[in-house]
């Protein structure tokens, strides 16, 4: 459990400066986005699970009427769970790009602010000092 615990706390430090950042509304509703796109798709796939025992129980036990209904519903169904799945993907894609946009304007903005860069080059383990008297 330590293990997981600890992987949270790594992923809350990195994750929440950016949604707190100027940055956050948008954030933050892509990250909802996102969850109700895969609570949807959860959804999906127990309904679909569901008509998949409809579908063999009809095969199994050889009645056509339920099988034709079950098949035209298992068809139908599908491309709705696709179309979740491109926004899931593209949702997710978005945030990232944003999120990593951030991420890179705030740390070469650390970097370039106390001219850590020309210290390194000068100096060549002035990045430690640098971030040591940064915090």
């Amino acid at each position: 459990m330590t293990g997981f615990a600890s992987s949270l706390s790594t992923i809350w430090r990195l994750a929440i400066p950016y949604f707190r950042s100027e940055d956050r509304w948008a954030g933050r509703l892509l990250l909802s986005a996102l969850i109700a796109t895969e609570l949807s798709l959860v959804g999906i796939t127990v309904l679909l699970n569901q008509w998949y025992n409809t579908f063999y129980n009809s095969l199994q036990e050889r009645n056509w009427d339920v099988f034709i209904t079950s098949s035209c519903i298992t068809v139908c169904s599908r491309r709705p769970r696709q179309c979740f799945r491109f926004y899931q993907l593209y949702l997710n894609q978005w945030l990232q790009i944003r999120w990593r946009r951030w991420m890179t304007k705030v740390y070469l903005s650390r970097w370039l602010e106390r001219a850590t860069h020309y210290r390194m080059q000068l100096f060549g383990d002035a990045a430690r000092q640098s971030r040591s008297t940064h915090r």
